[in-house]
């Protein structure tokens, strides 16, 4: 068998998203391990590693949902059935999005017990790992979303919005409809995307004060998905935390 062109083009222009989001997600996880053995030593380094195997791990489901809806719409849009391929698209962000906000509750209510199953002889380790997952478990609630619809494209062999979702999507909050800001993706896997954000002070009274919380998933400049947070109780919970 010769090589076909442009069959070869096709797979190739479908695959490489997922390589390339696979690909920096690696090159930035050295850079990060790198930074923080030299800059902020071992504990945070080790704190890094555990919350990153905790992630992965939480998330996995997700990489499920992303997984089994390509074949799925493949075989329907293949055979024209576009209400069925559509349903499956609704159907696949639903379940995403509702895993993300459960998960996201439970990651921030159990951070303790997760980091005590790994780490029982570091306090240091602990303590900080115990932080740096509860401010990770924020992004659980919409970090499915975008590598899904990426998935999405691929299955419809539309690579070209994959490009798009995996090298350009930003993060946007609002806070009572009022714009608190936005941050682009850092990095991508096939199950989610993740955005790192300065948890500051203003930013802390916004959420006790507030009341809703709309983490936007911008796909243009102009065009976002808005996912609604409830923040009834986030004052309260904060303060069983310190």
């Amino acid at each position: 068998m010769r090589p076909h062109g442009p069959t070869l083009k096709a797979l190739i222009g479908i695959g490489a998203p997922s390589f390339l989001a696979g690909f920096g997600a690696t090159l930035l996880a050295v850079l990060v391990n790198t930074t923080l053995a030299h800059g902020s030593g071992v504990v945070a380094l080790a704190a890094f590693a555990l919350c990153a195997r905790i992630q992965t791990f939480v998330l996995m489901p997700q990489l499920g949902i992303s997984q089994g809806l390509q074949p799925i719409v493949g075989f329907n849009a293949g055979r024209g059935l576009a209400e069925r391929v559509l349903r499956a698209r609704n159907l696949s962000i639903g379940a995403t999005a509702v895993y993300g906000v459960i998960v996201a509750a439970l990651v921030t209510v159990f951070a303790d017990a997760l980091v005590g199953a790994f780490v029982g002889d570091s306090p240091a380790v602990a303590a900080t790992a115990v932080q740096a997952l509860r401010v990770i478990a924020l992004g659980f609630t919409v970090a499915g979303i975008a590598p899904l619809v990426s998935a999405y494209c691929q299955a419809l062999g539309r690579p070209g919005p994959s490009y798009l979702i995996s090298v350009g999507t930003l993060l946007g909050l609002k806070i009572d409809d009022k714009d608190v800001g936005h941050a682009p993706f850092q990095r991508c896997h096939t199950f989610a995307c993740y955005a790192q954000v300065v948890v500051d002070d203003p930013l802390v009274e916004q959420l006790k004060t507030g009341k809703t919380a709309i983490f936007i998933i911008f796909q243009t400049e102009e065009a976002g998905i808005g996912i609604p947070i409830s923040l009834a109780g986030f004052k309260e919970a904060l303060e069983e935390l310190k």
